[in-house]
């Protein structure tokens, strides 16, 4: 399959940053205590790159078994728009109860969302391309890449550090 390597090397980046969730609490824990806000945010990044990771390696399953590049990208970018939507959903009630709906970070990762939805939209529908799906998976990249150094500089931040 056209594309298999990129969608392998965004699946090993995104293990990856996983991994750096743990980095982060470490880092957190040493500053005190988890606020809600700090735990969603956690969550959000744990989320972010596991989902992408699994995301990632849906067209190379769905092109072994349907055999056609262009409908394993549409499927796949089908299956991300979904599994998005109810991800927005849930977050945003989350937000809600955290207050934290117009923090500046929550407003870019709700931009964020909304774009990979419209991509993957546009993808399923309409492109059916490596490009689009790549273009969502590297959107979710950056949300957990902007989580994880949120994380890192509030636990600096609380600790006194520059």
């Amino acid at each position: 399959m056209r594309g298999e390597g990129l969608l392998l090397g965004i699946a090993q980046i995104a293990i990856v940053t996983a991994g750096f969730a743990g980095l982060a609490s470490a880092f957190r824990r040493e500053a005190g205590s988890w606020s809600q806000w700090h735990a969603i945010r956690l969550r959000g990044l744990v989320t972010a790159t596991l989902s992408a990771t699994i995301l990632s390696l849906l067209p190379l399953l769905l092109y072994a078994g349907l055999g056609d590049e262009g409908s394993a990208f549409a499927v796949a970018s089908a299956v991300m728009a979904v599994y998005i939507g109810m991800i927005m959903v849930v977050r945003e009630r989350q937000m809600a109860r955290a207050h934290a709906l117009r923090v500046r970070i929550n407003v870019f990762l709700s931009l964020g969302f909304a774009a990979i939805l419209v991509v993957s939209v546009a993808n399923a529908l309409r492109w059916a391309s490596l490009a689009g799906f790549a273009t969502a998976l590297t959107i979710e990249l950056l949300m957990a890449f902007v989580l994880f150094y949120s994380l890192l500089a509030e636990s600096a931040a609380s600790r006194g550090s520059p």
